[in-house]
């Protein structure tokens, strides 16, 4: 932990060589955080690139009363976000949650690869991934989610239901082909 804490008193001044060991300590978390809400590689390359540049103007702000990567990840995640709400802004929609089905994201997402996982979330429109990853992932509440989003929270919850129902028929299309494949 003191290694840390030298890499960022470094970093407050100035020192590049601590901004390079702190741009590989962070680089890969939080291109796997970029990645999930980008859908695409290269926007989740801008989007590590615009959280570092935050995190290296802002690291002054850092208190050192929680933990240093937690801190970095919430820049990061509010980075994705701004992105996402310039190119797609996400709108309110009829305050509709209850979808007759049960959740079992849980269980779906137990039984499949990091790298499958990946191409579901990609697959699916930007307001479920969004929503999705905030609420499933992040840990924020709907109420979090609608302020960050500037949504109400039963648009939050309904995106959220409607985005774990478009996991189950695309996890269920994959097991089929698997079962498929193996015959």
């Amino acid at each position: 932990m003191d290694e840390l804490k030298e890499i960022i008193k470094g970093c407050i001044d100035g020192n590049h060589r601590c901004r390079e060991a702190l741009y590989k300590r962070l680089s890969s978390k939080l291109f796997g955080v970029c990645l999930r809400f980008a859908g695409r590689r290269e926007d989740a390359e801008d989007m590590l690139q615009e959280s570092m540049i935050r995190i290296f103007e802002n690291i002054k702000k850092f208190r050192g009363d929680g933990h240093f990567d937690a801190w970095a990840r919430r820049i990061s995640v509010n980075v994705c976000l701004e992105q996402i709400r310039k190119k797609n802004p996400l709108t309110n929609h009829a305050d509709i949650y209850h979808t007759g089905m049960e959740d079992h994201t849980g269980d779906i997402i137990s039984g499949i690869s990091v790298s499958e996982m990946f191409a579901l979330l990609n697959s699916m429109p930007v307001g479920y991934r969004t929503i999705f990853n905030l609420y499933e992932i992040e840990e924020y509440s709907h109420a979090e989610i609608a302020e960050k989003l500037g949504i109400s929270e039963g648009t939050s919850k309904s995106q959220l239901a409607r985005a774990k129902a478009l996991l189950r028929e695309k996890f269920a299309s994959l097991n089929k082909i698997a079962v498929t494949a193996k015959n």
